[in-house]
């Protein structure tokens, strides 16, 4: 089975992947927004590309990662370990598994916005005890966080500032978008297509 396959997490991490089923149907729709939205031309550039290229950039370990993650079709179990890795909670240590389809959603929103997919991590995975931990200190961390489940990013970009970034997301309406205005940074996640503002 390629790791390119849909249900690969399924078949690949049977345990972890169990409570993530009832995002499945939010995730494919998600997916059939890449085919459906107005940006043909953008989205003909992004499937003709040979690899996928990603920087990031852990604000709180200052840890950084250049990495090809996808190349011909296939993803690259080394590179997306190496994601996991830098996407962890640095609170507790605890690694998650991220979304593969998180990653595809970074490049493309930067291929749109004509800039580098070279971004700085707020916060990628979260553990449940410092989710519950967060969600208690403020209203704009939700009890249930697609972060838990390695589903969601919060980042910023050096090259363009958070609105513009927010922008482009939410135009391309590929999963959930948010803008946390005070904090300065934008919320990608994989769920249905819906974006917010937080002052």
């Amino acid at each position: 089975m390629k790791k390119n396959d849909p249900t690969y997490c399924f078949y690949k991490q049977p345990a972890l992947c169990a409570h993530r089923r009832k995002f499945l149907g939010m995730v494919t729709l998600s997916t059939l927004a890449l085919f459906a939205d107005p940006f043909s031309t953008v989205n003909a550039g992004y499937w003709k590309n040979k690899e996928r290229k990603l920087k990031l950039n852990n604000l709180w370990t200052q840890e950084k990662i250049s990495i090809v993650y996808w190349r011909e079709g296939q993803y690259i179990d080394e590179a997306l370990q190496s994601t996991n890795y830098l996407l962890r909670d640095w609170r507790t240590g605890e690694v998650g598994i991220i979304f593969y389809q998180l990653l595809d959603h970074l490049v493309k929103i930067s291929e749109y916005a004509g800039i580098e997919a070279n971004f700085d991590v707020v916060s990628g995975f979260r553990s449940n005890k410092t989710n519950s931990w967060l969600a208690n200190k403020s209203e704009g961390v939700a009890v249930n966080s697609l972060h838990t489940l390695g589903m969601a990013i919060d980042i910023r970009h050096p090259k363009i500032l958070s609105k513009d970034l927010f922008i482009t997301a939410q135009k391309l309406k590929l999963g959930g978008t948010g803008y946390y205005k005070k904090s300065d940074f934008v919320h990608i996640d994989v769920g249905p297509a819906r974006s917010w503002i937080n002052q």
